[in-house]
């Protein structure tokens, strides 16, 4: 995931689907430390970044963009739409 982010800005830009939402991620960083969290599970929501677990470590998105927005870091998104992003939460998952 974090070469496709690296590879894939300005186009055509990572993206992932949650609460049946395209949300596109423009930066990132890569977290080489092993967790023990499913892959696609929100580690933890802070202003300086969401850390998601991956399969091999975790990824930290530090800018992202929620449909029909401009890009915005982390702090301001979660401003917004904390409970998107709460630790626990399993990004990729339809809402109920």
């Amino acid at each position: 995931m974090w070469q496709e982010i690296r590879a894939f800005n300005p186009w055509p830009v990572s993206y992932f689907e949650h609460q049946q939402s395209v949300i596109k991620i423009w930066q990132a960083t890569y977290n080489a430390q092993t967790c023990s969290q499913a892959p696609g599970t929100v580690i933890s929501a802070t202003k300086q970044g969401i850390e998601v677990a991956t399969a091999d470590g975790s990824l930290i998105i530090e800018t992202m963009q929620l449909p029909n927005k401009k890009p915005l870091n982390v702090a301001d998104i979660l401003n917004a739409r904390s409970d998107w992003f709460a630790a626990g939460v399993c990004l990729n998952q339809e809402a109920n």
